[in-house]
């Protein structure tokens, strides 16, 4: 490598000085990010492809009443136009199979919240459902554009899924890409101030009887990155990596127990050659390294029964030749094991059994290492309790013993913490679908009461495919991006502006930035964060 920092953090090539990775944080920059490149669409020589965990074809880009945009209307018209629009988005026929002999009640009452979430997003009534909304999404005219553009991608192993969240917008020979932990489902369409009228519209969720809106209120707080320059290429080549393995795969058909005949998963898919982005232009001067990591299941469910399952087909294809891919999980461990300074995880996760050695050591050294994690849940709609209760947290706190006084762990007051980032000593972050969790970072166990059925016959294996973009810089001024990305996350959770001299003073200084997580960790900032929203948890 060119630069002595790509060695230090990257676990292998990356891009030199021809890539720009650009942070967008909340909902309301991301998907305003993605609306424009989206609209610059006009026809044919142009592209729009997407990758997602969950997408809801009602989806609107923006809470602007004059401009209604939802996603199946946008890309329709699109489509109507001639531009190429592909989505591809997971379910679990495994489900289905079950569903051809007990109702969607009755798998509830029995399984409890395992087959709950399962069946909200990716049953009868989840992603299946959107994707046939958006099949028969009508334009002007009638006629439905969308069908055979929508792909259902039900590989993978029986308890993981496909996690991978990416946009690729393709003009002419000209393409943009963006890579994020963020889905397409409305109530991920916050914005940093997190001030918008409360509660939000959730139909999955709890929702009060005379208002119809959620019962509990909370915030949403996520992360993405608009990608330049040629690691552009990358995003295409997962996408056409992901379509050409569902070819691979046989269509399946079912009739379940409530009547209802679901006679193909993916009627008429169009499987045309898909439009190659030629250039990648950069809007902004290259960094001096960018670095796409993915993590991709070993194994893939096959055949007509669940417990039967062969090597993932998806690693026969060039570059991979059967080999496993857990880039996300070797980048994390090489970042965590450079550091000299700090170590900050914002995720809905810290657990990481992958990662308790690096992590330990790391500690040991004294390094400062802050995990931010979210104060609300989306899935219970409750408060989290503000204690440690996670065994491998602990089992990590335990191994540390006084070293444990250099691990702050903080919760975001009535706030989901989605965002799944890592900074590392002002000169390393990244940001994508990979969560801090083993599911996203090597081939992982499951450790559900779900995978405890499965274990006999070889099923309990729960690996997310991911995709995450880091990079680096190194710069000693303010114009260091990794700098101005972490002042304006800890502004953000502090309730305080980020332009405030001395605001932006103190939390650059990293002698009095982090002793907002420890006092012990520096000399208290002075200026006033009376309104912050971190709670500290307990950890003993």
């Amino acid at each position: 490598m060119k630069y002595p920092i790509n060695a230090r953090y990257f676990p292998g090539p990356c891009h030199e000085d021809d890539s720009r990775m650009i942070p967008l944080l909340d909902g309301e920059e991301y998907f305003w990010a993605v609306r424009m490149e989206i609209g610059k669409t006009q026809g044919p020589g142009d592209a729009i492809y997407m990758l997602g965990w969950r997408f809801e074809s009602t989806f609107r880009f923006n809470t602007d009443s004059n401009d209604p945009s939802e996603l199946g209307a946008v890309l329709a018209n699109k489509a109507a136009a001639g531009v190429d629009v592909r989505i591809i988005m997971p379910t679990k026929w495994q489900l289905l199979y079950l569903l051809e002999d007990k109702t969607e009640a009755e798998l509830r009452n029995e399984n409890g919240s395992n087959f709950r979430d399962q069946l909200d997003r990716f049953g009868p009534h989840g992603n299946m459902l959107h994707a046939d909304l958006l099949r028969k999404q009508q334009v002007p005219g009638g006629s439905s554009p969308l069908a055979g553009r929508i792909l259902l991608d039900y590989s993978g192993e029986v308890t993981g899924t496909h996690h991978q969240k990416m946009v690729l917008v393709s003009r002419g020979q000209s393409a943009v890409g963006f890579i994020a932990g963020i889905d397409f489902l409305q109530d991920r369409l916050d914005n940093a101030r997190h001030d918008s009228p409360l509660p939000r519209p959730n139909p999955a969720r709890k929702v009060d009887e005379q208002t119809h809106k959620n019962a509990f209120p909370y915030y949403w707080h996520d992360a993405g990155a608009r990608l330049e320059g040629p690691v552009v290429g990358e995003l295409f080549f997962y996408f056409r990596a992901r379509r050409d393995a569902c070819s691979l795969f046989r269509d399946r058909h079912f009739q379940l127990k409530d009547g209802t005949a679901i006679p193909s998963l993916n009627p008429t898919n169009d499987w045309t050659e898909l439009r190659s982005p030629q250039k990648t232009p950069l809007t902004s001067p290259p960094q001096k390294g960018v670095f796409l990591a993915a993590n991709l299941p070993d194994y893939d469910v096959g055949g007509d029964s669940p417990i039967f399952h062969q090597p993932n087909p998806l690693l026969r294809l060039n570059p991979f030749k059967g080999k496993p891919v857990h880039t996300t999980g070797e980048l994390y461990q090489k970042a965590i094991n450079a550091s000299k300074k700090y170590v900050y995880i914002e995720d809905q996760y810290f657990s990481a059994p992958s990662l308790h050695n690096v992590l330990l050591g790391a500690a040991q050294r004294g390094i400062k290492i802050i995990a931010v994690l979210g104060g609300f849940d989306d899935d219970t709609q409750n408060a989290v309790d503000p204690k440690v209760t996670d065994p491998t947290t602990l089992k990590l706190l335990g191994d540390l013993g006084s070293a444990a006084e250099n691990i702050a762990i903080l919760h975001v007051k009535n706030t989901v913490i989605h965002s799944k980032l890592m900074l590392v000593d002002d000169e390393f972050v990244v940001i994508g679908s990979s969560n801090f969790h083993d599911r996203s970072l090597t081939d992982a166990e499951d450790a559900s009461e779900l995978a405890e059925r499965l274990r006999a016959v070889g099923q309990s294996k729960s690996t997310d495919s991911e995709l995450s973009v880091a990079a680096v810089d190194d710069r000693a001024d303010s114009s260091n991006f990794v700098v101005r990305l972490r002042i304006r996350l800890w502004a953000e959770h502090l309730r305080v502006d980020e332009w405030e001299p001395l605001v932006r003073k103190e939390l650059s200084n990293l002698s009095t930035g982090l002793s907002i997580f420890r006092t012990s960790w520096g000399k208290a900032v002075s200026f006033d964060h009376g309104n912050t929203r971190f709670i500290p948890v307990l950890t003993k």
